[in-house]
């Protein structure tokens, strides 16, 4: 496998076809939100252990807004995958075309990550058992510290391996049509004799990632330097925060979108090649 052409190829898959970088943004964002809060009024209702009226509207739109972000990670997903397939084939991938995609693929991709979510859970219980003795004081804490930290280098290496699998698997079940337990299985058999190769990619986006996240700082000092000229003007922290993100959001999130684009189109494309090679 020749990373280096993979990696060219992916991004110029990715520059090109601006339509990816709207799914990439749903797979590379952190998602995670702050609110902040203003100063407590000074009525007896919160001191007297009443909740505030706000607060049950306020965790519905967060609970509404994070499975809205949870469906368009698992429909983008598909998405990217399809689209990079249509793209190596001369196509021209849109946003319609991958949203088509990306809900026809739902039900497979979300069991998939269903399964590695499952999996990293066992592992992370695995890891945090000994250490929680100790906590318990059933075993010393020491002891439980040290069989953490055995355990998670034991376990090292079936992460990594889980990793490439559902990698795989993701691109086995959108381009081969294979159900969420059959793709494991093919590309758990993919990966024999491909392991160089899929630990090659790995760094290959890793470093594209790395690359890209290096403009996303960049992205951010044009906002600082708003941000910063309104605190000095009005003092307010909060005026600097909105004027930060209403300048660094236009030229953030296309970062964002490219870096979540890159990543996908790099597995996708060497897994492509790998399998045009196997039809010889």
């Amino acid at each position: 496998m020749d990373v280096v052409t993979i990696a060219r190829q992916s991004l110029r898959t990715a520059w090109q076809h601006r339509a990816l970088w709207l799914f990439g943004f749903f797979i590379a964002a952190s998602g995670g939100g702050g609110g902040g809060g203003g100063t407590a009024p000074r009525g007896s209702n919160l001191s007297s252990g009443a909740l505030p009226g706000w607060l049950l509207p306020a965790l519905v739109v967060a609970a509404l807004l994070g499975l809205a972000a949870l469906v368009m990670h698992v429909v983008s997903e598909g998405a990217l995958i399809a689209g990079v397939q249509s793209a190596s084939q001369g196509g021209t991938p849109t946003v319609r075309s991958g949203l088509r995609a990306g809900l026809a693929h739902f039900g497979v991709v979300f069991r998939l990550k269903l399964l590695a979510l499952v999996a990293l859970v066992a592992m992370a219980g695995v890891v945090l058992l000994p250490v929680g003795l100790g906590v318990a004081a059933l075993v010393p804490l020491w002891a439980g510290a040290l069989g953490s930290a055995v355990a998670a280098l034991a376990l090292l290496p079936a992460a990594l391996t889980g990793y490439l699998v559902l990698e795989v698997a993701l691109r086995v079940a959108v381009l081969e049509q294979q159900g969420a337990v059959d793709a494991v299985g093919t590309a758990t058999r993919y990966l024999s004799g491909r392991l160089l190769d899929s630990l090659q990619l790995l760094v290959v986006a890793f470093v594209g990632q790395a690359g890209v996240g290096l403009l996303g700082v960049l992205a951010l000092v044009p906002g600082a330097l708003v941000g910063g000229l309104v605190w000095l003007l009005t003092h307010s922290l909060l005026a600097a925060g909105v004027a930060l993100a209403v300048v660094a959001a236009p030229l953030l999130i296309p970062v964002i979108g490219f870096a979540g684009a890159f990543r996908s189109t790099v597995w996708t494309t060497g897994f492509l090649a790998s399998r045009a090679v196997e039809r010889g």
